[in-house]
């Protein structure tokens, strides 16, 4: 499960994950990546729990951040 932040003040989007994690998010970018080059332009949507998903995280890994948890991220592919 990943993490992810935007801090608005600051316009950062933060991604926090363990190995595992990221590695799984790195295999859906690597099939939509070679979708599109073989002209399929698909997406991807990544939920927490709360938007009844089991991608994100729905509290930061970090205490001490003020940026809001994303509950829904799109990942869409474009032309090569």
């Amino acid at each position: 499960m990943i993490a992810v932040e935007f801090d608005e003040m600051a316009c950062i989007v933060t991604v926090h994950g363990r190995p595992a994690a990221l590695r799984a998010l790195a295999q859906k970018l690597e099939r939509l990546a070679d979708k599109a080059e073989a002209g399929q332009l698909e997406h991807e949507h990544l939920y927490s729990e709360e938007w009844a998903g089991y991608d994100l995280a729905t509290v930061s890994p970090d205490p001490a951040s003020r940026a809001a948890i994303v509950h829904h991220v799109k990942i869409s592919a474009l032309p090569a």
